[in-house]
C-alpha cells in the first residue's frame, strides 16, 4: 500500500511538474509568436527606408532649389534696387553738371533719362503720372523725329 500511495505521489507530482512546464512552454511559445511579429515589423521597416530616405533626400533637393532660387531673386531685386539708387544719384548731377556747362542737349538728355527712370518705378502707392506722360511725349516726338528725318533723307537722293 504505502509503494501505491508513493506511486501515486509520485504521479501527482509528475503531473505537476508537466502542468507547470506545459505553462512555461506556452507561454513562451506565445513570446516567440510575439518576437516574430515584431521582427517582421522591422523586416517591412527596414526594406522601406531606401524609398524613405529617396523621398528625403528628393525634398531637400527640392528645398534646396527653392531657397537658392528665392535667394538668386533676392539679390536681383538688390542688385536691381542699388543700380535704381545709384542712377537716382548720378542723373541730377548729371544735369547740374550739364546746365553749369550751359550744354541744352546734355541736360535735356540726362533729365529724360531721369523721368523715364521714374516713369518706370513701379510703385502702386505713388502716382509718377507727370513723370510719365512727359518721357511718352518725348518719345513721341523722337519718333516722329526719326521719321521725319527719314522722309526729308529719302528725298535727298530724288533731288
Amino acid at each position: 500500500r504505502k509503494a501505491l500511495h508513493d506511486a501515486e505521489a509520485k504521479r501527482t507530482e509528475l503531473r505537476l511538474v508537466l502542468a507547470s512546464r506545459y505553462r512555461e512552454l506556452v507561454g513562451s511559445s506565445e513570446e516567440v509568436t510575439r518576437m516574430r511579429e515584431r521582427s517582421n515589423e522591422l523586416h517591412q521597416l527596414v526594406h522601406a527606408l531606401p524609398l524613405l530616405l529617396e523621398k528625403v533626400t528628393q525634398n531637400n533637393n527640392n528645398t534646396r532649389t527653392k531657397l537658392l532660387e528665392q535667394q538668386q531673386k533676392e539679390e536681383e531685386e538688390l542688385s536691381s534696387t542699388t543700380l535704381l539708387k545709384s542712377e537716382l544719384i548720378r542723373l541730377p548731377r548729371l544735369i547740374y553738371r550739364a546746365l553749369d556747362e550751359e550744354d541744352v542737349h546734355g541736360t535735356a538728355t540726362y533729365l529724360m533719362k531721369l523721368l523715364e527712370l521714374i516713369a518706370s518705378h513701379d510703385d502702386d502707392s505713388v502716382d509718377f503720372s507727370m513723370a510719365t506722360a512727359l518721357t511718352l511725349s518725348a518719345s513721341d516726338k523722337e519718333k516722329k523725329t526719326t521719321e521725319k528725318k527719314k522722309k526729308f533723307s529719302d528725298l535727298l537722293p530724288q533731288l
